[in-house]
């Protein structure tokens, strides 16, 4: 198991519920108390938990004398983001949308759903990437072991 696949499981079983939870807790301190410290505190919390782990990984595989990334890794990493780009966006979109649809043209919409969304949308693109990324590297290594030859 290289880097990128440990950085995908723990994407999956980390880095989805490190966005849930607090940004789940976040939302329901701003409902319940309105919205006077909890944003300030989500935003800052999240620009964290995006920074974060380029960070560790900066600082944690930084061998130079091992050669720990190549080409195949990089196009899987490349389809890995486009893949959950695509899905981010679909569900951006989608999720814009049905409040517009449900509330209609003359209604409105809870300020609460926007930070919903947000959270919505980080847990998504992170799961998506890492779930594609496990299933890019399966399928390699079943071509690389002989499975196209």
């Amino acid at each position: 198991m290289n880097r990128a696949q440990k950085e995908a499981w723990f994407g999956l079983f980390l880095g989805v519920p490190l966005v849930l939870i607090p940004g789940g807790v976040f939302i329901l301190i701003s409902y319940d108390k309105g919205a006077s410290i909890a944003p300030p505190f989500m935003l800052a919390y999240l620009a964290s938990m995006s920074f974060l782990p380029w960070l560790i990984r900066h600082f944690a595989y930084r061998n130079k004398k091992q050669v720990n990334y190549d080409e195949r890794d990089r196009l899987i990493e490349k389809r890995a983001a486009l893949i959950s780009y695509f899905f981010f966006w679909l569900y951006f979109v989608i999720s814009l949308i049905i409040p517009w649809w449900v509330a209609g043209s003359e209604g409105s919409v809870p300020a609460v759903i926007l930070p919903i969304i947000l959270t919505g949308g980080l847990s998504i693109f992170v799961f998506i990437q890492s779930l594609t990324t496990l299933i890019l590297y399966g399928n390699d290594n079943k071509l690389s072991e002989g499975g196209a030859a």
